[in-house]
């Protein structure tokens, strides 16, 4: 009777707590951050934000070529086009990190320039699961203009400003952004000038995931320079 009535108490428990977080992670501290002064700043820089309203990832990539192009130039260098983020690709990312298996298209989470979602995103799995992973996203700015956010995902874990489940990203966004600009390079882009994007050099900032990070506030511009040789992996993911 006793162990009935403490399994009992356990169970509530558990689920009470569960209910908690999620009110928590997923309704009211999203509305606060929403509604922060934070989140209301104006401030005029080339930084993404989350739905929120809070600053993101950092503006570190601009490439210039058309979508086509685009695609045809990361399917050189082996990245993929992560699938949309919906019910059954949350399930399948939980159980990639899980139990550590493959999931080469894994969805991205959503970040916003200037108002918009990013209109493509890239990304290649390190190890044997999405939980550490290269990856950029691109707003299309222009016709044939792209600005991006490269970054490394070092695991998983939770939002230090909601508590929602979300990826940690590696503060050294500079060294992913060089190596990203590296292997474009390499695969048919020509490096341009130097771009700034108004963040303060060598200060520890934090991205809308509470994650800390550290640039020279340079976004790096590339340029495609050879048309894709074939037309259905441009037209393809």
């Amino acid at each position: 009777m006793v162990l009935r009535l403490l399994g009992s108490w356990f169970f509530r428990l558990i689920v009470g707590s569960v209910v908690a977080w999620l009110t928590l992670s997923y309704g009211l501290l999203p509305k606060f951050w929403q509604h922060s002064n934070r989140a209301k700043a104006e401030v005029r820089l080339l930084v993404t934000r989350t739905k929120q309203g809070l600053p993101g990832d950092p503006i570190n990539i601009a490439v210039q070529g058309d979508r086509g192009e685009l695609l045809c130039l990361f399917k050189r260098i082996g990245w993929r086009v992560p699938q949309r983020v919906s019910l059954k690709s949350a399930v399948k990312i939980s159980a990639s990190v899980v139990v550590d298996h493959p999931y080469a298209t894994a969805p991205v989470s959503a970040l916003y320039y200037e108002g918009r979602i990013q209109d493509i995103a890239f990304e290649q799995e390190v190890g044997r699961s999405a939980n550490r992973r290269h990856h950029v996203r691109f707003w299309q700015v222009g016709p044939a203009d792209w600005l991006g956010a490269a970054t490394f995902d070092i695991g998983s874990g939770l939002n230090k400003y909601t508590g929602q489940i979300t990826h940690h990203i590696n503060g050294a966004v500079d060294q992913e952004r060089d190596a990203l600009v590296k292997l474009l390079i390499a695969q048919g882009a020509a490096a341009g000038a130097d771009r700034l994007s108004g963040l303060p050099p060598q200060t520890v900032l934090r991205n809308g995931g509470g994650d800390k990070f550290m640039t020279d506030g340079k976004i790096k511009s590339l340029t495609v320079t050879h048309a894709c040789p074939d037309p259905i992996a441009a037209a393809g993911r």
